[in-house]
């Protein structure tokens, strides 16, 4: 039975993976798939262009970006669960500074502090807690805990649209707010006890081997020929992923669909992301995340190619339901791999470098999309440049010599 290893490691941990799971189902109001259901009524409240509040969005989330690296790897040195709670007050504050501004600059201010404890902190959180805590069962811890992303993604919108409905922007951003407060802290609290994530370690003897390879600096990590080469792989799901998703609404035209329809279908993404993060967790634990991880761009690869050929409505399914697993494959197997590499000790500085990069790729795509879309180029030819880009990123990844702590396992 396929999920029975699933079932016991529930059963053997159930804290740290909830631990994990809540940090990555609270990221959500930090995501942009969270935030885009609010931006229509924020720029009408605030007297703001659509161009203007893209423009603010870009600029916290590179400044989020530039951020991350500093208060990232803090997680290696400090207490865990005094950690996740100035993160948890810092997303409720940032809801509500958004919540409640009176104009441009509070907005940026209230949207920098979502976006850095959100889609960054909050998941670098989950997953490096997941990541350090596991050792021979990683894969299918991670597989559990980023669970909470998908879920996050079908709830949340919905959840905004409705509360929008009933009130209007701005008590809802103010609600999420005290739901982080009344919900998520005291949660995060429990779940990381005496008893919790902090209490013990899956395999302690792993831990120790792993700790004595601590304190690796961020030069170090960029100089490392492993981390050059996963690297062009890694930022191509986050970029083109963005980017389309941004602009889903021009490109669903352009494809016959329309964004009604794409809008209707999005769950088949959060589907896709369950799905692939579940599936790869025990194949991670056989065969090794850095064996594995070029082949995440094969149902990348498959799902750009279904937006290529477009055509009638159940090929926006399929390029939907194969996007949403590349991503559950890409997030799962990108913090095993880092574990692997470069050892847990030094989990929390290489993720949250990693992290940054991928923000940035993330928060260049809308103005580089919007460029080519504006400029002329056709849909179909940023299409295939997306796929002839990831096939070579793979071809790179795949040539990675080991790093510093990397064993290759048998074959």
């Amino acid at each position: 039975m396929y999920l029975a290893p699933y079932l016991r490691v529930v059963r053997d941990h159930p804290k740290p993976l909830a631990f994990g799971a809540l940090h990555s189902f609270f990221s959500s109001p930090g995501q942009t798939y969270a935030i885009a259901v609010l931006t229509p009524f924020i720029a009408l409240s605030l007297d703001l262009s659509e161009a203007s509040l893209g423009v603010i969005y870009t600029i916290v989330s590179l400044a989020s970006a530039a951020t991350i690296p500093y208060l990232g790897r803090l997680i290696d040195r400090v207490d865990l669960g005094r950690y996740s709670l100035v993160v948890g007050a810092g997303m409720a504050t940032g809801c509500l500074a958004t919540a409640f501004a009176p104009g441009a600059i509070a907005l940026t201010l209230g949207l920098f502090l979502m976006r850095l404890t959100g889609q960054g902190l909050m998941t670098h959180i989950g997953a490096t807690a997941t990541g350090r805590y596991f050792g021979p069962s990683r894969g299918k811890a991670l597989g559990v805990t980023s669970l909470g992303m998908p879920l996050g993604e079908a709830v949340f919108p919905l959840l905004l649209v409705v509360l929008v409905g009933l009130t209007d922007w701005r008590m809802t951003l103010a609600a999420v707010g005290e739901l982080v407060l009344v919900a998520f802290l005291p949660l995060s609290r429990c779940l990381v006890g005496r008893k919790g994530v902090q209490s013990a370690r899956e395999d302690p003897g792993r831990e120790t081997a792993d700790a004595g390879a601590g304190g690796i600096t961020t030069l170090e990590i960029i100089r490392s020929r492993h981390f050059r080469h996963i690297l062009p792989l890694a930022a191509a799901s986050p970029f083109v992923l963005t980017g389309l998703i941004f602009h889903q609404g021009f490109i669903g035209e352009a494809k016959g669909w329309g964004i009604q329809y794409l809008a209707s279908v999005f769950f088949l993404f959060a589907m896709g992301h369950a799905t692939g993060a579940i599936a790869i967790g025990p194949i991670v634990d056989r065969l090794g995340a850095a064996r594995l991880f070029p082949f995440n761009a094969i149902p990348f690869g498959l799902a750009l190619a279904a937006l290529w050929v477009g055509g009638p409505g159940w090929m926006g399914m399929i390029y939907l339901g194969l996007a949403g697993l590349a991503m559950g494959f890409y997030i799962n197997l990108s913090t095993a791999l880092w574990a692997e590499v470069y050892g847990t000790a030094n989990l929390g500085a290489v993720r949250s470098l990693a992290a940054t990069l991928m923000v940035f790729a993330a928060a260049a795509a809308p103005a580089i999309f919007g460029w080519a879309l504006e400029t002329g180029v056709p849909v179909d030819t940023i299409l295939v440049l997306a796929i002839i880009y990831t096939a070579l990123a793979a071809l790179w990844a795949d040539a990675a010599p080991g790093g510093p702590n990397h064993q290759r396992r048998p074959t």
